[in-house]
Formats: structure tokens, C-alpha cells, sequence
């Protein structure tokens, strides 16, 4: 009985770590949709509305919600703190305190740090334009993402159960 309860135990985990890392492509397709979403919305805030750059950070933040939005938020209360000396030294810094939570590939956080160094030292259109640049690259990421996901997620959670199904055969 222990044995049974022991091997339902493993065979549990490894189907678990299967479908978690599976998980985390569909979560990394879901976040490059979101910056795009973002990135979007901050263009029109910077182009139309004409908001101060922490502020748009903020409400596109807000807006956005989740752990995309915690980047924007994050940025624009580091540029509001004054520790930071520039917009891009705020940017790069959200980045860094935010990229453990989230699922996004090293490419993907290098576009939005390519970003980051471009803001602040241009005019309103520059900012738009880099800001289409970025969800240009961004969105050919999420068609890389979605071919990821639909090579690998099924390949890791069948990966689990099966590395599961092993481990119990071989303490048996």
C-alpha cells in the first residue's frame, strides 16, 4: 500500500513538472501579446494624450494588469523616485526586477531593453516609432512562441507523465 501511495506521489510530480514547464510556453505567448497591447497603449499616450512619461508608464501599467503590467508600473515609479538618471536606466532597472516572474525568452527581454535605451533621447515621434519598432520585433517573437508551443508543450507534458511512469518502474 505504501508502495502504490509512493509511486502515485512520483508519478503526480513528474506529470506536474511535465505540464508546468508545458505551461510556461503558453504563458510566454500570452505575455508578448500583452507588451505588444502595452506598448500600444503607451504609444497613444505619448502621441495623443500627451502625458508625462511616468504617468503613461503608470496607467499603461495599471491597464495592463498581471506581471507585464508590473514592468510599466515599476519603470515609472523608478523614474518618479529621481535614483535613476535617465528613462532608460528606469526601464532597464524594471526590467531587472521584474524578468524572474515572468516566462519571456532572453531575446524578448533584450527588444525591451533595446527599447529602453532608446527612450528619452528623442522627441515625441521618435518615441512612437521605436515604440512600432519594438512591437514589430515582439510580434515576430510571438510567432516564434506559437510554433514553441505547439512543438513543445504537449512534448514536455507527455515527457513528465512518461518520466514519471519510469521512475515508478524502476522502484518497483
Amino acid at each position: 500500500m505504501i508502495k502504490l501511495a509512493g509511486g502515485l506521489l512520483v508519478l503526480y510530480a513528474f506529470t506536474n513538472l511535465g505540464f508546468l514547464v508545458g505551461a510556461r510556453y503558453l504563458r510566454r505567448t500570452v505575455e508578448l501579446r500583452q507588451l505588444q497591447l502595452a506598448l500600444k497603449t503607451l504609444q497613444s499616450e505619448i502621441g495623443y494624450t500627451l502625458t508625462p512619461l511616468p504617468e503613461a508608464l503608470d496607467r499603461v501599467g495599471r491597464l495592463t494588469g498581471g506581471r507585464v503590467g508590473q514592468i510599466f508600473e515599476r519603470a515609472g515609479l523608478l523614474l518618479r523616485d529621481g535614483r535613476h538618471r535617465s528613462v532608460a536606466e528606469a526601464w532597464t532597472g524594471a526590467i531587472e526586477e521584474e524578468k524572474r516572474d515572468l516566462a519571456l525568452a532572453a531575446r524578448d527581454l533584450a527588444i525591451l531593453r533595446e527599447l529602453g535605451n532608446r527612450f528619452g533621447g528623442v522627441d515625441r515621434k521618435g518615441h512612437e516609432k521605436h515604440l512600432e519598432q519594438a512591437m514589430e520585433r515582439l510580434w515576430q517573437e510571438e510567432l516564434s512562441s506559437l510554433q514553441a508551443e505547439k512543438e513543445y508543450v504537449r512534448l514536455w507534458r507527455y515527457l513528465g507523465l512518461l518520466g514519471g511512469l519510469a521512475v515508478v518502474f524502476l522502484l518497483a
